[in-house]
């Protein structure tokens, strides 16, 4: 699955961001960095040497990108917006509606896709876009979805603050 993703070209300007390292590749890594660092005897300054002169070629040759999901999540948190996903499943396929909300700030974005987590990355991406452009409607011009929780749909997280919470 994961050679034919690769192989498989995404169009251009496409949302995803193409194939995904698989599971095992992490566990590895994970478990290369724990032997070295128990190893040396619990050396953290030469597990991260290591670990640096590991992922410098990496590093030097393609730029991290941090996942849309969770830059929503953090420019949400910095400003003390609410941030919500709303999710339903129509035809095999997953409906995302992301939805911030704050003082002077109120955007929505929303994506359909084969699996809720890429149409949450995707929807995520789309509304981090608006909001960084300025393109939310100020909330004394348009009630910002008084009610959401009529919309249908489960929210996933009613709020960033409050994500830990749900997931216990």
């Amino acid at each position: 699955m994961y050679v034919a993703a690769v192989k498989m070209q995404a169009p251009e300007g496409s949302l995803l961001e193409g194939p995904k390292c698989p599971k095992a590749m992490g566990d590895l890594v994970e478990s290369s960095l724990g032997a070295i660092l128990l190893d040396s005897g619990f050396n953290l300054e030469l597990m991260w040497t290591i670990m640096l002169s590991f992922l410098d070629p990496i590093m030097r040759f393609s730029s991290l990108q941090i996942s849309p999901f969770r830059e929503l999540q953090e420019l949400c948190q910095s400003y003390n917006w609410d941030l919500q996903f709303l999710t339903s499943e129509k035809g095999g396929m997953s409906l995302v509606e992301a939805q911030v909300n704050g003082k002077d700030v109120c955007a929505t974005a929303s994506a359909t896709y084969g699996n809720k987590k890429d149409a949450i990355r995707i929807a995520s991406r789309k509304i981090s876009t608006i909001l960084k452009v300025g393109q939310t409607k100020r909330r004394q011009d348009h009630d910002c979805m008084k009610s959401v929780l009529l919309t249908v749909g489960k929210p996933l997280y009613l709020n960033v603050a409050e994500r830990k919470d749900q997931a216990t």
